[in-house]
């Protein structure tokens, strides 16, 4: 059960609920930044990148295949652009630091690192949402495996009846959402 609380936890950070982003409802107490000059090492970052991969409590998804459809555009002049399907795009300034990415003012700054494999992933409690570049092959995301033993009990129609984020308990409807049924085979 704590693995899908998880799993909604980042789902909630990244998706529109009632057709407001989460981070449209949550007050910012930031100023603007504004673009700064890249470098030389920003140049592997520039580009459009598209979700392929969500990785939490062990188990790989494919975003697509929960309705996730996310891409980040890190600009030359330090600017990026955060789209979600159907939504107005998010934007501010980025910036290179020695970790890698900074998206200023999005979810505390979100940090974007280059995997050696040529990557971008996102970090977050432990988990991780993975990008590849526009224009490459997307890769496989694992798809579903035997839950053996151990998942069987896991195995069943689930009902969401709170939502914990940032160590604090929700009510979903309060937060836009009416009902969600999980379904585990």
């Amino acid at each position: 059960m704590n693995q899908i609380c998880v799993i909604l936890a980042l789902l909630m950070a990244f998706l529109p609920v009632g057709g407001t982003p989460v981070w449209d409802r949550v007050p910012a107490v930031v100023e603007t930044a504004e673009p700064q000059p890249l470098d030389e090492a920003a140049a592997d970052y520039l580009g459009v990148w598209i979700a392929y991969k969500l990785e939490a409590g062990g188990a790989a998804f494919d975003p697509e295949t929960m309705g996730i459809s996310l891409t980040v555009t890190l600009n030359a002049d330090g600017t990026y652009a955060l789209s979600s399907a159907g939504e107005e795009p998010e934007s501010g300034a980025w910036r290179m630091t020695e970790e890698g990415a900074r998206l200023d003012e999005l979810m505390d700054d979100a940090l974007l690192t280059l995997t050696d494999d040529g990557f971008l992933v996102t970090e977050e409690e432990g988990m991780a949402l993975y990008f590849y570049k526009e224009g490459a092959e997307k890769p496989e995301t694992a798809g579903p495996q035997p839950v053996g033993e151990a998942g069987a009990a896991y195995v069943g129609e689930w009902a969401l009846e709170h939502i914990i984020m940032g160590g604090s308990q929700y009510n979903p409807a309060l937060l836009g959402v009416e009902s969600m049924t999980l379904i585990l085979n």
